[in-house]
């Protein structure tokens, strides 16, 4: 079992790798605002 760092770091890698970097920007920002009220953003 990893620690969680590690495992924040290889999901970081493997996002990368698969996204680009911008993309897995973008991915991690929208994930982010999930905590939020949807419906008063909106």
């Amino acid at each position: 079992m990893m620690a969680p760092i590690e495992l924040r770091k290889k999901g970081y890698q493997i996002l990368v790798e698969h996204l680009g970097q911008v993309d897995a920007i973008r991915f991690l920002q929208q994930v982010g605002w999930r905590s939020r009220d949807y419906t008063q953003e909106r």
